[in-house]
């Protein structure tokens, strides 16, 4: 039994046009669990597959575009805040050192 050379050129999601009225079809591979989730999703909304892609796709893109910069990113994972002490430290932070031993005061 001879098999036909594989087609390589699916092998990557990608977005073509597939005909003049500029109808774009995204082809995507899925594996089993992905394939038994998106069926899962499609049963509980009743939406067809293209709908669970679009809603997925946006809500993915704007999950990323809420997150601006490392600070919004650090808010979310609740690192700012996280500590206590002065609000103002990081501009009198050298008022609360104490440097009477690098200095020798204090010793005998």
């Amino acid at each position: 039994m001879t098999r036909a050379p594989l087609d390589r050129s699916y092998c990557h999601t990608y977005v073509r046009q597939v005909s003049k009225s500029r109808d774009n079809r995204v082809i995507a591979r899925l594996d089993e669990e992905e394939r038994a989730l998106l069926e899962r999703v499609r049963s509980l909304t009743g939406q067809n597959t293209s709908a669970v892609m679009k809603a997925a796709l946006r809500a993915y893109a704007q999950s990323l575009l809420d997150e601006r910069s490392p600070l919004d990113i650090f808010r979310r994972h609740g690192v700012v805040g996280a500590a206590s002490g002065p609000t103002d430290l990081s501009e009198t932070y050298k008022e609360q050192i104490d440097y009477s031993s690098k200095h020798g005061e204090g010793s005998t």
